[in-house]
């Protein structure tokens, strides 16, 4: 079984809002920062592609994702793909087919539950706790220490 309540706050978080307290939050590590740009799978469907050509690059420039992420955003556009797919038999059929809308809201859910991993729409935003991206030392910071 999973464990239970709200995922913890990292303790970077904490500090920057004010609410870091050494004897509740002192056991907390930081959490290990990947780094590197994502990179599309070959695998990927022609629809699945495109959406990764849209929003891939945004997310990485936002610091949202890295190459550690690669393999789920392309879950996220496959799910995309699928809805599209499902979406367009659905209305191209004669009569409704149940089958069809279900696989349709199936793949719709697979997908938005990974988009809000990753933020894609405005309240999901603001739930994301981004690290800046680690910047080498230059000479002004060693003048500044």
């Amino acid at each position: 079984m999973g464990e239970r309540g709200p995922a913890p706050k990292p303790a970077a978080h904490l500090k920057m809002t004010g609410s870091y307290r050494e004897s509740r939050h002192g056991d907390r590590g930081e959490p290990p920062q990947p780094d590197g740009e994502p990179f599309e799978p070959h695998e990927l469907s022609e629809e699945a592609a495109k959406l990764w050509d849209v929003i891939v690059p945004k997310l990485f420039a936002m610091g949202v994702a890295t190459a550690l992420d690669s393999y789920e955003l392309a879950c996220l556009c496959e799910h995309y793909s699928d809805w599209r797919r499902y979406q367009q038999a659905s209305s191209e059929a004669e009569q409704p087919d149940a089958r069809l809308q279900r696989m349709a809201a199936r793949s719709y859910g697979l997908f938005a539950s990974t988009a809000k991993k990753f933020g894609l729409n405005p309240s999901d935003r603001q739930r994301l706790t981004v690290s800046p991206p680690a910047s080498e030392p230059d000479e002004l910071d060693d003048l500044l220490a």
